[in-house]
C-alpha cells in the first residue's frame, strides 16, 4: 500500500487505522499519493477480522494453526506450530492454540492473521472463511465491496438528517465495516436542515433528485437556478441500493421521465406546454406504478420494458410514426450518443438482491493477486443505510406530550417505510388509547439524537447484528 490517504482529504470523521480514505481525485494523483492496495485479499481479510467477535477470531487462528500442523511438512517444524508449542511446552491442539492466542493483544492477533495469509496453504482457507461470512450479511455489503475493489466509489444516500452533528459515529462505523471511508461530497443525509435545504419534496423525491443531479452534473440551488455541481459530472454510472418501495418507485419514475425527455429531444419535439408536461408526468407515474407492481425495480434492466415505454410515448404523436417506427433503433441511437438515462442510473432493490455474484466477483479480484488502484472507474454506488448496510434497532416511539417518558407505541423502520405518514400513526395510537392525536408526540430521537444514534451503533456492534440479514 503506497499511502493510507491522499493529502487533500477532508473526512467526516478522523482518519483511523481501520479504514482508508480515498480522494475523489485518487486516480489522477501522483503515484506517491494514490491509494493503492498492494494485496486486496489481505486488506479485505484484515478489515473483516476486526469485525469478528473475540471468540470467532480465536477459533479462526486456531483452525489455521491446526491446518498448518496437519499439512505434509519437511523435517523443519512450521513457524506457527513451533512458536505455540515452545510457549506452552506441549504439543499443539485446537484448545491449546486458543489458549495461546487469547493471551495476545488484538494487534498481535491481526499479525498472526497476516502470517496465515502469507502461507499459500492457509491463504485460501482464510479468504474463503471471510467470503462465506460475508455471504450471510446484507447483500448490499458484498455488492458495495465488489464495486470498491473494482475501482469504483461508494456514497451514502439516506433519509436521515444532521449528518455532521449527529451521525459521525454511523459514518465511521460504515468506513470501518467496508475498510474505506467516503468523501463528504458523496455523503447525503437528505433531511439535514442545513446541507439539504436546497432539496424540495418528500424524502423519496429528495433521493431521486440527488441521483439525477449526479447523472446530469447539474443541481438546482436555493434560488431555483440550475448550476453545475461541485463534483461535476464525474461519474458515467450512478448505482443506488434501496430497500423501501416508495424510494425505489421515486427513482424509477425519474428514470422513466428522463427517458421521455431524451426521446422527445432526439426526435425534435419542442412542444412543451404545461399541459403536455402534466400529461407526461401522469403517464410516467402510471407506468412506474404498474411496472413496479408487476416486476419491481428489475424492470429497469429489461430493454423490452424500455421499448414499451418509448412506444407508449410516441404512438400518440402521428408525425413521428414513420420516421421513428423502429423503437429499438431509436434507443440504440440514444445509447450511442450517451443520452440514455437507464445506462447511467442503475437501481437495485436490497430486498431481492442475490449476494453470490458479488462474492464471486471479490473471489476473482483476490485471485488475481494484483494491486488495485482505488477510484479508477467513473462509477459510484450509493447506499441507503438503514436496511441496506446496517440493521439497527432504530424505531419511532410515540409518547404522551405531558409525560414523554411514557411510550405508548413503537413504530419500526419497516412499518414506517410502508406507511411513512406521522399523522397515520398518531391517529392509530390515539384510537387504541381513546385519546386525541394532539396529545401525542411522534419521536425521531433514534435518527436525530447523537447519543441515541451512538448507542444503537454500539449495541449493534456488540451483538454483531448490525450488518446481518
Amino acid at each position: 500500500m503506497s499511502t493510507e490517504m491522499a493529502k487533500d482529504y477532508s473526512p467526516l470523521v478522523e482518519p483511523h487505522k481501520s479504514f482508508l480514505y480515498v480522494s475523489l481525485d485518487n486516480a489522477q494523483l501522483g503515484l506517491e499519493e494514490k491509494v493503492i492496495i498492494e494485496d486486496p485479499a489481505q486488506h479485505f481479510c484484515t478489515t473483516q477480522f476486526r469485525l469478528m467477535t473475540i471468540k470467532e477470531q480465536l477459533n479462526l487462528l486456531a483452525d489455521v494453526a491446526m491446518h498448518i500442523k496437519s499439512a505434509p511438512q519437511s523435517e523443519k517444524t512450521p513457524f506457527h506450530v513451533k512458536t505455540i508449542e515452545d510457549a506452552l511446552g506441549a504439543a499443539l491442539t485446537h484448545e491449546r492454540a486458543i489458549h495461546y492466542y487469547e493471551q495476545k493483544a488484538p494487534r498481535a492477533l491481526e499479525r498472526w492473521l497476516q502470517e496465515g495469509l502469507v502461507l499459500e496453504s492457509t491463504r485460501e482457507i482464510i479468504v474463503e472463511r471471510f467470503l462465506s461470512d460475508l455471504a450471510q450479511q446484507l447483500p448490499a455489503i458484498a455488492c458495495t465491496l465488489a464495486h470498491i475493489y473494482n475501482g469504483g466509489y461508494y456514497g451514502l444516500l439516506t433519509a436521515r438528517g444532521d449528518r455532521d452533528a449527529g451521525h459521525k459515529e454511523q459514518i465511521r462505523y460504515i468506513g470501518e465495516m467496508l475498510g474505506f471511508g467516503t468523501p463528504p461530497e458523496l455523503t447525503y443525509y437528505v433531511n439535514d436542515p442545513h446541507l439539504g435545504k436546497r432539496l424540495e419534496g418528500n424524502t423519496a423525491t429528495k433521493k431521486a433528485t440527488i441521483l439525477m443531479n449526479f447523472a446530469t452534473g447539474f443541481k438546482q440551488d436555493e434560488n431555483g437556478n440550475f448550476v453545475e455541481m461541485t463534483v461535476g459530472k464525474r461519474f458515467d454510472e450512478i448505482g443506488f441500493i434501496e430497500d423501501e418501495a416508495k424510494n425505489l418507485k421515486a427513482v424509477m419514475h425519474c428514470i422513466i421521465r428522463g427517458v421521455y425527455t431524451d426521446v422527445l429531444d432526439a426526435i425534435g419535439w419542442n412542444i412543451r406546454t404545461p399541459g403536455f408536461e402534466e400529461r407526461l408526468n401522469k403517464s410516467s407515474l402510471s407506468l412506474t406504478e404498474s411496472a413496479f407492481t408487476e416486476r419491481g425495480a428489475a424492470a429497469t434492466t429489461d430493454i423490452s420494458f424500455w421499448v414499451k415505454v418509448v412506444d407508449d410515448l410516441l404512438k400518440g404523436i402521428k408525425s413521428v410514426e414513420d420516421a421513428f417506427a423502429d423503437r429499438g433503433a431509436l434507443i440504440h441511437m440514444l445509447k450511442q450518443k450517451k443520452r440514455w438515462i437507464p445506462d447511467v442510473i442503475k437501481l437495485y432493490d436490497a430486498n431481492t438482491m442475490s449476494v453470490q455474484p458479488y462474492i464471486d466477483s471479490l473471489r476473482e479480484t483476490f485471485g488475481r493477486r494484483e494491486p488495485v488502484v482505488m477510484g479508477t472507474q467513473r462509477s459510484i454506488l450509493f447506499n441507503d443505510i438503514d436496511g441496506t448496510l446496517l440493521k439497527v434497532k432504530a424505531r419511532f416511539p410515540i409518547v404522551l406530550k405531558r409525560t414523554p417518558e411514557v411510550e405508548l407505541f413503537s413504530v419500526t423502520v419497516e412499518q414506517f417505510g410502508l406507511e411513512p405518514d406521522q399523522g397515520y400513526w398518531l391517529k392509530h395510537v390515539a384510537k387504541i388509547h381513546n385519546i386525541s392525536p394532539d396529545e401525542l408526540h411522534f419521536s425521531f430521537e433514534h435518527f436525530r439524537d447523537p447519543e441515541i444514534v451512538r448507542r444503537d451503533i454500539l449495541t449493534g456492534c456488540f451483538k454483531r447484528h448490525i450488518n446481518r440479514t
